[in-house]
């Protein structure tokens, strides 16, 4: 089992070694060569079944799935199903999917991908190996989207570039993805300001104001900048992340000067926000949202 938003396609290369008749059995490297490793590539091999869990949640799918898995590979020495967003399973559908994990035929390796491993019952998880990949660092993230840059002969602004990764949040293939947006959006040279705004990320200075109101108590003056932020383009889930950094900043700083009163004030704040950060995640449209806000709490800046 892998924890990852691109482990899906790290199951689809790592199926090449399973799935190739011409590699020699001391090498865990695939010989590219061979029909398996052609049809692979090619994206046309038979035993290698990919399942959008988010999509095919349910106890049919997975009662077909177990009808199907005794029968032999097509090709290869192995059958692979990678299971996407296993999360998205229902409890019947895992119960299902146990009797098979737990007695797999010889010839099936199940490669269970999530995003929230939490969700993933500990009955399944104690019987997968489980592999929890590293998110790239911003400098990893920026040195990869100055590259891809170069290639194409777009001109983005360092600042630029450090946005996005600080928004991609450690995951490579979002941060691609969102240069991949901005690159037909933007008229010349991608800007920070223009990154910004199509991004709909708030200015820092904003959200600085904005936590000042917070934290002072002042809820029609926080609402008010919020309805600006979000009228402006701004997105909610940006804008809750956004303050939490600033949040998480002054709540280092006032621990560091061992100011214990304002540490637990920022600290309760930080909570409330964790909070409605869960809020934005679960909810399709957030514009309702704003009208939950964190508690007052007067604390100046540390």
């Amino acid at each position: 089992m892998s924890t990852n938003p691109s482990t899906a396609s790290t199951g689809r290369r790592r199926s090449r070694t399973w799935y190739c008749t011409g590699r020699a059995r001391t090498s865990a490297e695939p010989c590219n060569k061979c029909q398996s490793c052609v049809e692979m590539t090619a994206g046309s091999a038979l035993d290698l079944i990919e399942i959008d869990a988010a999509s095919n949640r349910g106890i049919d799918e997975i009662r077909d799935l177990r009808e199907k898995v005794n029968l032999s590979p097509a090709l290869g020495p192995f059958k692979v199903y990678i299971i996407d967003e296993a999360h998205m399973l229902t409890e019947p559908a895992f119960n299902a999917l146990l009797k098979t994990l737990e007695e797999p035929p010889g010839h099936v390796v199940f490669v269970l991908c999530t995003t929230d491993a939490q969700k993933i019952p500990l009955t399944v998880i104690g019987r997968c190996q489980q592999f929890v990949f590293r998110r790239h660092s911003e400098e990893q993230i920026v040195s990869r989207l100055a590259h891809i840059a170069a290639a194409e002969s777009v001109k983005v602004d360092p600042d630029a570039m450090l946005l996005i990764a600080r928004t991609a949040q450690g995951s490579m293939r979002d941060a691609v993805g969102l240069l991949d947006q901005l690159v037909p959006l933007a008229s010349g040279p991608i800007s920070l300001d223009g990154a910004r705004s199509l991004l709909g990320i708030a200015d820092p200075r904003v959200l600085d104001s904005l936590l000042d109101h917070v934290l002072g108590g002042e809820a029609a003056s926080a609402l008010d900048e919020l309805n600006r932020i979000y009228a402006a383009g701004g997105e909610l889930r940006q804008v809750v992340r956004g303050l939490m950094e600033g949040c998480r900043d002054r709540l280092v700083a006032a621990l560091t000067k061992r100011d214990q009163v304002a540490a637990r004030r920022l600290s309760a704040v930080l909570d409330a926000l964790l909070h409605l950060d869960g809020e934005v995640r679960r909810h399709a449209e957030p514009r309702p949202l704003r009208r939950f806000a964190p508690p007052p709490h007067k604390v100046g800046r540390s």
